[in-house]
């Protein structure tokens, strides 16, 4: 029973992408080993959970067979449905709190001042620019995208099950 990729890619999105909305929490918590080994170990989670989403739709739903094409665009939906749930998830959190980036702009310019760098109205322009809640989310999705493609090529890699050359 072939069931539609775009569903399952969006199911299996719904799960990576609360994963990466744990990942965004564990950030802003703080820093430090404390939160890094933790961020870490959603990171690995991540991988983890792909693998075991990309084997359940090749098992359950492609009588398991799977190409690695089909494999790497399934995973490539997946973290696209994610990234989207993040995104919105983030732009929530930076329209609720929109000290958090006008802090950030602060600290990098007292420390672009610190190191001695001229700060112009063009820097501050382009700090308040880059450090946007619509660029950080577009960044953040686009990381999240290349991740899924690196991730993604490796683990369909592994997973891929061509049908043999005898079976129907």
């Amino acid at each position: 029973m072939q069931e539609n990729i775009f569903r399952s890619a969006i199911k299996s999105g719904l799960v990576l992408g609360a994963l990466f909305t744990l990942r965004f929490v564990l950030s802003i918590v703080g820093s430090g080993w404390t939160v890094g080994l933790p961020r870490f170990a959603v990171m690995v989670i991540i991988i983890v959970a792909i693998w075991k989403l990309l084997e359940r739709f090749r098992d359950n739903e492609n009588e398991g067979f799977i190409s690695y094409g089909k494999s790497l665009g399934f995973t490539m939906l997946s973290f696209l449905y994610a990234s989207i749930l993040s995104a919105v998830v983030r732009i929530i959190y930076y329209i609720s709190n929109p000290d958090v980036l006008g802090d950030a702009v602060n600290e990098t310019l007292l420390a672009l001042d610190q190191m001695g760098m001229p700060i112009t109205e063009g820097t501050e322009r382009m700090l308040e620019v880059m450090l946007s809640p619509a660029f950080l989310t577009f960044l953040t999705l686009l990381g999240n995208m290349i991740g899924g493609l690196i991730i993604g090529s490796i683990i369909s890699a592994i997973v891929k099950k061509e049908k043999g050359v005898f079976e129907e």
